[in-house]
């Protein structure tokens, strides 16, 4: 992939927008390629990514490059030592503290049957020749030991102070004489997890979490112990490049541990990072658009939740973040909804969580030529498994350093790229190309092509099929909410909650906080089922944005009928202005067509059909008179923006932006504009209504021509019964009709509403009245909305990158939810 990486930068830089590559090529892409993207100001404006949860080392080294951040971190295989716990118990041996007492491990416990098949088994499984890149990973973690002593700012293969070369001195000779002395005991594969151990085979193995994952589901899951991967008791002294005894002061990171022996000496680890410190790179030959869209799937990928859900279920990914090592109840908890071993796995992360924050921790090899110098690792391996003297592997090693290094430029660019790749020195020479920050990429179908190393693709196949089942309409190709842009189609909703001043100046302590909570949680998971997007929220307010006006209204709808079913505090209920109102047929209604409010309604609205005016107005008189409860004044607004014209099949519920071209969205003007089984946008894209429609015309062309038969009026009871009593805006369209069904007459949904039903409030806790519908019931709230948003009304903060909508349309927006009643 880098030398890929390498030839298309000099020939096709746009053939993939994105890549993800290990930390060892990192400095090599920076360097000697224009494709590299700083992603700084993306992470900055980046609320989810939470990039200070990335451990310090992997955040502030295998990240960056000379201080600026140049990918996003997506895994880490940091390398374990794993034993079987039984086998070493039976042996009476602990688990080994140094490379000398795995040797001696080895020895002891090979040609022992572990898995009970009579068969003698090796004691270690170790990928080393059989598998090349995890074969130079062990090589550079056993060395690592040796050569880094003073933390991971000193390096491990060249010293970033003065040059020195490592690889090829008394470290790597001692090195290739331990790899020699192991060879023998160890099964060599190149499966992950190693399929050896999987089968009880071995009682040792050095891997990454990919086993310790994969362990758990096999009969040895109750007995596999973790530590940290061995250290060292003899360290190179850079000043006479002779291998000495750990001291305090050549060893500060060193402490004492027992060997095999019974003394106790100074051990130098170095927790080395393996194959992780992979990160996801945008191309900065892009254009703005890909930019977003790259840095959104790889943020993505790393944001906490759904990192560790790769964390927990895939064999590649392992922990990076703090949050990944959390040992926490709750945490374990969702460990062992998988089928792992809980105890195991605390003491899997807390081993973890001691060796990614060691001081001594091993980041990948960050410099010019690095993925070439870990390819000589994987060659004196080879040498080693042929028999080949360890001096002479060294020799030749340091022989082979010395070529990459003189490949590579001047002494001083590479010094430079080593420090500035450990985050000793600032950026040298020009940075990477800094994408501008916008505010989305808008398109939902934006495609991006990304380069990745073998081992990964595995994991971002299954990331993307997971992204494919999750994407949702105003989403981005990531499934990332997309924040509405400027339009005529954009609008704003506004909530308030009636009377809250009242409540919470007269209910008792906590039930408004319990209901507020209970209010928020309904009108976020509204938010979330028609994308819109929080702005803000003001007091009891909340201040959203929405990418159509159906799908604001639909939230609208869907907000209604959720506070209704809120299970909220019976001390609430109790009070006057959430106590549960009932509405019903008036008597005015059911006059008019008989006891049964099913059919009541149905007669009013094919009277009105007839275009009897005499009727009409018989009605109305009959709902005004003194034994008429009418709804509280205002709460219809009386407007003949509710008329919907003959010919049209649409109606309040479904009514589309274009027939409000002033903004104001008036059917979102009250609390419950509709009854509890209303129909909303959810799932029926406007059929019903139509249906609806079409029945009432047929019925009202029946009716004059008095030809009503007892098919219409049993669809009449099967369409009543399923509506449960449905809003009086359904029959709007067969009210409005004259005799020739072309000219709407003045009849509003406000007068309608006022003919046709009573409403009556309701002790809580009592049944329903048989008939009547439940309207209001708990915290009571007005909706405001307006269409139409220009550049001017949108700000950005600089600091949150949150963004907000302002000016007019907002202000027209909160006089909407203000003209309805309420304090």
């Amino acid at each position: 992939m880098v030398r890929e990486l390498l030839f298309i930068d000099k020939t096709s830089p746009l053939t993939y927008d994105g890549w993800l590559v290990p930390g060892s090529a990192d400095v090599e892409l920076v360097t000697s390629t224009k494709l590299v993207a700083l992603v700084d100001s993306f992470i900055e404006h980046d609320s989810i990514i939470q990039w200070s949860d990335v451990t310090e080392y992997v955040r502030e080294i295998s990240s960056t490059y000379g201080g600026v951040t140049i990918g996003v971190t997506i895994g880490g295989r940091p390398l374990m030592l794993h034993y079987r716990t039984d086998v070493f118990a039976a042996a009476n041996l602990s688990a080994p503290n140094t490379w000398e007492d795995m040797v001696l491990a080895a020895q002891i416990l090979n040609s022992t049957d572990f898995d009970g098949d009579g068969i003698d088994d090796h004691s270690l499984c170790l990928q080393l020749v059989a598998c090349a890149a995890d074969g130079q990973i062990l090589v550079a973690a056993l060395l690592a030991t040796m050569t880094q002593t003073g933390g991971p700012l000193t390096g491990f293969l060249w010293d970033p102070e003065t040059m020195q070369e490592l690889g090829g001195s008394s470290a790597m000779t001692h090195t290739m004489e331990l790899i020699q002395e192991l060879l023998p005991y160890s099964f060599d594969s190149c499966s992950h997890p190693n399929p050896h151990f999987m089968e009880g085979r071995c009682a040792i193995t050095i891997a990454p979490l990919s086993f310790f994952k994969g362990v758990f589901s096999t009969p040895w899951k109750g007995v596999i112990g973790t530590a940290m991967v061995l250290g060292a008791m003899r360290v190179l002294n850079r000043q006479t490049g002779r291998l000495e005894e750990c001291t305090p002061s050549l060893c500060p990171h060193a402490v004492r541990e027992r060997t095999y022996d019974g003394s106790k000496v100074l051990v130098n680890r170095a927790p080395h990072f393996g194959l992780g410190g992979f990160s996801g790179f945008v191309n900065a030959y892009d254009d703005a658009a890909n930019q977003a869209a790259v840095y959104s799937f790889w943020s993505f990928m790393s944001e906490p939740i759904y990192s560790k859900e790769l964390v927990m279920t895939t064999s590649v990914v392992g922990p990076y973040r703090k949050s990944h090592l959390d040992t926490s109840a709750q945490s374990l908890d969702a460990w062992g909804a998988l089928g792992y071993d809980m105890p195991a796995v605390k003491k899997y992360l807390t081993t973890l969580a001691v060796a990614l924050e060691h001081p001594n921790f091993v980041p990948d090899l960050r410099i010019l030529g690095g993925f070439r110098y870990l390819d000589t690792l994987y060659t004196a391996l080879v040498n080693a498994s042929i028999g080949m003297e360890p001096a002479q592997i060294a020799a030749n090693v340091q022989a082979e350093h010395a070529a990459i290094l003189a490949s590579s430029g001047s002494l001083d660019v590479v010094q430079q790229s080593l420090r500035a790749g450990l985050g000793i020195l600032a950026i040298v020479g020009s940075p990477p190309h800094t994408p501008p920050i916008t505010l989305d990429t808008g398109n939902t179908h934006l495609a991006i092509i990304l380069g990745v190393t073998i081992p990964v693709a595995i994991v971002l196949s299954a990331v993307l099929v997971v992204l494919f089942v999750v994407r949702h309409r105003r989403r981005s190709l990531f499934g990332r909410l997309l924040v509405p842009l400027p339009g005529e189609d954009t609008t704003l909703v506004v909530t308030d909650i009636m009377g809250s001043t009242p409540l919470w100046e007269t209910l008792g302590p906590g039930v408004m906080e319990c209901a507020l909570a209970t209010h928020n949680a309904v009108v976020r998971k509204a938010l979330g089922k028609w994308s819109g997007y929080e702005q803000a929220t003001e007091g009891d307010s909340f201040l959203l944005a929405f990418h159509t006006p159906g799908n604001a209204l639909g939230f609208a709808l869907q907000l209604q009928t959720s506070l209704l079913e809120a299970a909220w505090e019976p001390e609430l209920l109790q009070h006057p202005l959430c106590a549960p109102t009932e509405m019903g047929p008036s008597a005015a209604l059911q006059g008019a067509g008989g006891s049964d409010g099913r059919f009541a309604l149905l007669r009013a609205a094919l009277l009105l059909a007839q275009g009897e005016q005499t009727s009409f107005n018989r009605l109305c008189s009959i709902a005004t008179g003194p034994s008429s409860i009418l709804p509280p004044a205002g709460l219809w607004d009386d407007t003949q923006a509710m008329l919907v014209p003959a010919g049209s099949h649409s109606t309040l519920a479904g009514a589309r932006s274009a027939e409000s071209h002033s903004g104001a969205h008036r059917a979102g003007v009250n609390h419950r504009a509709h009854a509890r089984n209303a129909s909303s946008l959810d799932g029926r894209d406007g059929r019903d209504s139509l249906r609806h429609y079409q029945f009432f015309k047929r019925a009202a062309k029946d009716v004059k021509a008095d030809t009503a038969s007892a098919r219409h009026l049993g669809q009449a009871r099967e369409l009543l019964q399923s509506l449960h009593v449905e809003p009086a805006s359904w029959y709007t369209s067969a009210a409005s009709l004259d005799s020739s069904g072309g000219t709407p007459m003045a009849i509003t949904m406000a007068v309608f509403m006022r003919v046709a039903w009573t409403s009556e409030g309701r002790p809580a806790g009592t049944a329903a009245v048989k008939g009547q519908v439940t309207v209001f019931q708990g915290l009571r709230v007005r909706i405001g909305m307006h269409s139409g948003v220009q550049k001017g009304d949108v700000e950005r903060n600089a600091t949150s990158g949150r963004v907000y909508f302002t000016g007019v349309p907002l202000a027209l927006t909160k006089a909407v939810a203000d003209a309805a009643p309420g304090v």
